[in-house]
């Protein structure tokens, strides 16, 4: 009880502090500053003449500043390559308006310079800025070729879990958008919408394991989204998942003290429709030891971190109702701890979904598979609001599923398991526009030999060889089968285990990374414009 009371106080400040909270005001987001503590302005190399030029704001064409700063900027050798910077002192001198420190970052050549520079170098100069300075910074920025971009790479890098969870909040950095267009401004808000979304899902996957049992992720969940707009939460406990037959849920936690839930979340943005157009199903292990089938001790810590699919989808909704976006989606959350104990579930034994299939566990610690199995299967079943069938709607899993994604994908792209074309190409589209992208990997039913068993309908796991694979296939055996006259729900699974840490990213730093939110949201944004 202590440690939810510490939560929710942090989490008051966290949202006091502005971090996950939006002004729907654009005169209260782009007021006018008088000065900042430092000012990002970027610069390009000219394929014409090869000097830099620079972007400049209102107060550096001033004709004196400009000079002298074009003239230091010479002088150390600049030449506008990508992510090449300058820290330049001193130019109040020359404008009170201007701050004490002028960060210049170079874009490379003009032609090349897309979103993904501009992210990573408004990070890469905020990074830079912060080195400089200790005490809180309010940073004002100039002119970019991509200002969503920009605001997004600004409010990701300065993401701090230490100081969010320590309730220091006024250790955070402010970023003001120096001058720009009605558009421009809007852009700029969407790109704080975006990386705040992010950054939720990098804050619920970086919290101990003690200050985010099942309980409290739905408790925090419900704080965080209950007031935004056509938000619905519903959070079902033990006795619920019993009655709905969920065995292979109940499978997992049995050697944890603390109880399973399962959240849903429903977020309508079409007042005339009473059905889903996608169902989103996030895995939620709020720890995984691995159960009887222990995982090595070494980085076991990290599994803090096995309810990142979960996370990403409640920082998703909480964007998609910022932006209230025309579509009706549909979030299932179940959430355990998979611990070892008297009572734990133990290989070889046999437990049933609530399809009534048979499980065969041959490793505790598959057990993001069983969880999504009941979860997937009540998704395409419930009647709140039910999933649309055929091509008009969609059924997707999302989860830290496999080590196997890793050893297959790296940490650049996250692994989508899909045989419908169609949903392949808007994922693959979100992904390329959020820069965090997808790939698409082989949902082929000759693995099924792999999960197959002699005691049981399915095995939960089907060994190291196309580990990832036979783990997409079995969560695919529980999409609810449809009648003859209907066309079969579109399915989607995407493995994040290969993106779910950051490790001296430009932008993200080190640490849980929220990877795919943003790419999610480009999905969400974009599906019914396909």
């Amino acid at each position: 009880m202590q440690e939810l009371v510490s939560l929710r106080l942090t989490l008051q400040n966290f949202v006091k502090g502005n971090s996950f909270s939006f002004s729907n005001s654009l005169n209260v987001l782009y007021q006018k500053r008088l000065k900042s503590d430092a000012l990002i302005i970027s610069a390009y190399k000219d394929k014409i003449d090869k000097e830099f030029k620079l972007n400049l704001t209102k107060e550096i064409k001033n004709e004196t500043v400009q000079k002298e700063l074009i003239k230091r900027l010479k002088a150390s050798r600049f030449e506008g390559k990508k992510f090449e910077m300058r820290s330049l002192f001193g130019f109040s001198e020359y404008n009170d308006k201007l701050p004490d420190i002028i960060q210049v970052v170079g874009l490379g050549e003009k032609h090349k310079i897309n979103a993904d520079i501009n992210r990573k170098a408004a990070a890469l100069s905020s990074s830079a800025i912060t080195k400089l300075v200790n005490n809180p910074l309010e940073i004002s920025v100039g002119p970019f070729n991509d200002i969503k971009a920009v605001s997004e790479g600004l409010h990701l890098r300065s993401f701090d879990y230490k100081n969010i969870f320590n309730g220091k909040i006024d250790k955070r950095i402010k970023y003001y958008l120096n001058e720009g267009s009605e558009k421009e401004k809007e852009e700029w808000s969407k790109g704080k919408i975006f990386s705040n979304a992010q950054n939720l899902s990098r804050y619920f996957s970086e919290l101990p394991s003690n200050y985010l049992t099942p309980t409290i992720f739905c408790d925090t969940a419900t704080k965080l989204l209950q007031k935004e707009k056509n938000i619905e939460i519903y959070i079902r406990n033990l006795d619920w998942i019993k009655q709905k037959k969920m065995g292979a849920i109940m499978a997992v936690t049995k050697g944890s003290i603390e109880e399973p839930k399962f959240l849903e979340i429903y977020y309508r943005g079409k007042k005339d429709d009473n059905t889903a157009d996608i169902g989103f199903i996030g895995k939620g292990v709020c720890f995984d030891s691995g159960g009887i089938s222990l995982k090595p001790p070494k980085d076991m810590k990290e599994m803090k971190g096995d309810l990142g699919g979960g996370a990403c989808l409640v920082g998703m909704m909480k964007a998609i109702s910022k932006l209230e976006i025309p579509i009706n989606i549909a979030v299932f959350i179940p959430l355990a701890e998979n611990m070892p104990s008297g009572s734990a579930i133990k290989p070889g034994d046999v437990v049933y979904a609530c399809n009534n299939k048979s499980i065969e566990i041959d490793n505790t610690d598959a057990e993001g598979r069983l969880l999504l199995s009941d979860a997937l299967f009540y998704a395409g079943t419930q009647d709140i609001l039910p999933v649309k069938k055929g091509k008009e709607g969609a059924l997707i899993t999302i989860a830290t599923l496999t080590g196997a994604i890793g050893v297959a994908l790296g940490n650049v792209y996250s692994g989508v398991f899909t045989n419908d074309n169609s949903l392949w190409k808007s994922l693959k589209h979100a992904g390329r526009k959020a820069n965090d992208p997808f790939w698409r990997m082989p949902l082929n039913e000759e693995y099924h030999k792999l999960i197959t068993s002699n005691v049981a309908d399915l095995k939960n796991s089907g060994g190291r060889s196309g580990g990832s694979c036979t783990a997409a296939l079995f969560v695919k055996q529980f999409v609810p089968r449809v009648s003859k006259n209907e066309k079969p729900f579109r399915y989607a699974h995407l493995d994040i285990a290969s993106v779910d840490i950051a490790v001296n990213d430009e932008v993200l730093g080190n640490g849980m990374s929220g990877r795919p939110t943003r790419s999610l949201i480009e999905f969400v944004s974009s599906y019914l414009k396909k």
